[in-house]
Formats: C-alpha cells, sequence, structure tokens
C-alpha cells in the first residue's frame, strides 16, 4: 500500500502532510448529494461545487492530510495518486485562497 507522504504531485513532500481544517464560518450542503455549494459565512461568497469537490471537502477534519485526502480520491475514482495529489492539492490551495480552509498546527 502506497502511503500518502510517499506521492510525488510537484508539491513540496511537507505539503502534502498537511492537515487541512474547515474553518468555522462556513455552511456546505449534505455529504450524500452529488453537487453542492460552501458557503462563507463571513463574506456572503457562496461555492458550487461538483461530485469530486464535495467528496474532498467531506474529508477535510483536521485530521487527515492533504496526501490522504488525495490517496481516498485515487482509489473512489480510479485515477493515479500523482494526478489526484495534484488535483486535490490545488483545489486545497484554492479553498485556503477562498478562506474557507485554514491549517492544523
Amino acid at each position: 500500500m502506497e502511503r500518502a507522504s510517499e506521492i510525488k504531485a510537484g508539491f513540496d513532500p511537507e505539503f502534502l502532510k498537511k492537515k487541512p481544517v474547515v474553518v468555522r464560518e462556513c455552511l456546505s450542503t449534505d455529504k450524500k448529494q452529488e453537487w453542492g455549494v460552501v458557503v462563507n459565512l463571513r463574506t456572503g461568497i457562496y461555492y458550487p461545487i461538483n461530485k469530486t469537490a464535495h467528496e474532498i471537502w467531506h474529508s477535510i477534519n483536521g485530521k487527515r492530510t492533504v496526501g490522504a485526502i488525495a490517496v481516498k480520491i485515487a482509489r473512489k475514482y480510479g485515477v493515479k495518486k500523482t494526478k489526484a495529489a495534484g488535483d486535490v492539492g490545488n483545489y486545497i490551495l484554492l479553498l485556503e485562497r477562498a478562506g474557507l480552509i485554514r491549517w492544523r498546527s
């Protein structure tokens, strides 16, 4: 079994070990839906999310690393772990820039 820390996706290996946490000022639609919306309650901006983004969003719990989330997505959708790591990493960086997540210390 490949460990999340062994994935190479153009990111610093330390990035894949980081644990994102959803900020308290956010709401999202139910996990069981195939699409959804994330709302930043501070800004009032909402972000529509597709099935894969919804899966990533609901995997962010402060315990899973970016790499572990990527492995989960790779297995679920049958894609290479390096591809999933790049896509998941970029999406999580977008969430950070939007103020929807922070990093667990």
